[in-house]
């Protein structure tokens, strides 16, 4: 087979296609794909004899293709320029299948989508240039524009539409896209499931996302999104209702923005990149701090973390704990905010933050809960869940109210005031074990609540070090908290900057957390990990 029947039966097709592409419109697909052909043809009665036959023949529709577009678009009486290329070819064009016509609507689609998200000044003027074929001098006459700002506005245009080839919307530093957005609720749901059951809601997401850091009118929204005026307008209403929204009054109609922060993966990136520096240190202080404290206690007889389990077990706790001391009570006021929850509609109590996602080489999340935490009468009880070697999955998703109450019973040593089939399951879980005829609890168990009642037993000496040691670790926990404030504060839009509240939610999902403590712990030795470690370390409860 010669080169010339080779090209007439792999490439022709081909070519006509790849001229589609690059035009917009079959007839001068049909011109540019023909001049291509002949400049390929003509080459190849010359002589030409190339080695890698395919990768010239895409090199030579590639370069026709540059002279040819420069040569329309500068030309004031194209009817069709250059819509930038809607998938880049592969540098080994052979490979790419051409697959007719669902390539061809595939990109039809694309190209659709992202005309919805071009804003409408931007979007009549390409409309009207690429689809209608009209001039640039007709457009500038139409518009009521100079020549110059329609020429601008066509070469902008075609940077917006590259730019958004693959969803990507940006605003300012931040680059988001919405299948890459994910969200951490704070709070009780609503009796309909919000607000995962919006936010999981592609439009509402689409919404969300053109509106951030970028109030809009409905009119605006619907002719970025391509939605009907009549529809957009049903769907702003409703999610105000849902307070996703907020509406403000302008001169140019009603605007509409979001109600909640979304973090960029930029200010992930350097808050990680913050805590790593200090991630030894920090856990190096609380380590000493947790030895020396306990070993104050057993100097005077006080089982600081019960009698019921080894010191490398409670361990665990004590160290999360020490963290969350330190966190809560003296570095992050600002959590106090996020604690409070914002009341929503049908009954829920919650907030939201946004985040990019980023692949970050971050410690494993720690969770924490348990039933009616902070509830006395219960004793109290909650459980750091670890997903480190999924020790989460060795226990129960939630301790029930009743179990909970009958664990604490057990603890205070009234195991006849429990249902039995309670006492029975905390058996088979692990949270309580037999020791002869008495049932006892097998996790820590806290006797007292603040730190008074300990140093009242320890001397001026033991007293002076525990403080040193405190003082320190809530000295680090601070600096690096601010630290991490000030980049996310700065990264957030300007509107948002002196929010107390939108702050204080931005930096609750983003900051020193207790998983680069454990983390280091375990690398340290402080804390070990094997088949003989209690499956349910990580709970605890006050006597």
């Amino acid at each position: 087979m010669t080169f010339a029947e080779e090209y007439c039966e792999k490439y022709l097709e081909k070519i006509f296609y790849f001229s589609l592409r690059k035009t917009g419109n079959e007839q001068d697909a049909a011109d540019l794909a023909g001049e291509i052909g002949y400049e390929i043809l003509s080459a190849l009665h010359r002589g030409m004899a190339p080695r890698s036959f395919g990768a010239w023949v895409w090199q030579v529709a590639k370069n026709h293709y540059g002279r040819w577009a420069k040569k329309r678009y500068y030309s004031l009486d194209a009817t069709a320029v250059d819509i930038e290329p809607m998938v880049e070819f592969l540098e080994d064009e052979e490979e790419l299948a051409v697959q007719d016509e669902v390539m061809l609507a595939e990109d039809l689609a694309l190209l659709r989508r992202e005309l919805a998200f071009i804003r409408s000044d931007y979007r009549n003027i390409l409309v009207a240039h690429y689809f209608e074929e009209k001039s640039v001098s007709m457009i500038a006459k139409e518009f009521s524009l100079p020549l110059g700002t329609v020429k601008t506005k066509l070469i902008e245009s075609r940077k917006k539409l590259k730019e958004g080839m693959d969803m990507a919307r940006t605003f300012g530093k931040r680059s988001y896209k919405p299948e890459q957005i994910t969200f951490v609720n704070n709070g009780t749901h609503g009796a309909f499931g919000q607000p995962w059951t919006i936010l999981n809601h592609a439009l509402y997401k689409n919404i969300f996302l053109t509106l951030y850091d970028n109030a809009a009118t409905a009119q605006e929204l619907s002719l970025e999104l391509g939605v009907a005026l009549p529809y957009m307008e049903d769907e702003l209403r409703y999610l105000c209702e849902q307070t996703f929204l907020k509406r403000t009054s302008s001169k140019g109609g009603d605007r509409y923005e979001t109600t909640f922060p979304i973090v960029s993966a930029t200010s992930q990136k350097k808050v990680h990149e913050n805590n790593v520096v200090v991630q030894a240190d920090i856990t190096a202080i609380l380590e000493a701090l947790i030895d020396t404290f306990v070993s104050s206690c057993e100097r005077h007889g006080i089982a600081p973390y019960g009698r019921y389990i080894s010191y490398e077990d409670a361990k665990w706790v004590l160290l999360i704990r020490a963290f969350d001391w330190f966190t809560w009570e003296h570095c992050d006021s600002d959590a106090r905010i996020v604690l409070e929850r914002t009341a929503r509609p049908d009954g829920g109590f919650w907030d939201i933050v946004g985040r990019q996602y980023i692949e970050l080489d971050q410690p494993k999340f720690i969770g924490q809960h348990g039933p009616g935490m902070g509830n006395k009468e219960y004793g109290d009880f909650s459980q750091y869940k670890y997903l480190y070697e999924n020790i989460q999955a060795k226990t129960p998703q939630m301790l029930g109210l009743d179990n909970a109450h009958a664990l604490w019973q057990i603890v205070n040593g009234r195991e006849e005031l429990c249902d039995v089939g309670a006492v029975e399951e905390l058996l088979r879980i692990g949270y309580a074990r037999r020791e002869g005829e008495r049932v006892v609890p097998n996790i820590v168990v806290f006797e007292l609540r603040g730190t008074d009642g300990y140093f009242a037993a320890f001397d001026d000496e033991e007293q002076r070090s525990v403080r040193e040691l405190a003082d320190k670790a809530r000295a680090m926990l601070g600096e690096i908290t601010a630290r991490n404030k000030q980049v996310v504060r700065e990264d957030l839009p300007e509107s948002y900057r002196n929010d107390e509240q939108m702050c204080a939610m931005a930096c609750s999902d983003v900051n020193f957390e207790r998983g680069y403590v454990l983390e280091q712990a375990l690398r340290d030795g402080w804390l070990r990990y094997d088949e003989n470690t209690s499956p349910v370390i990580g709970a605890y409860i006050y006597k």
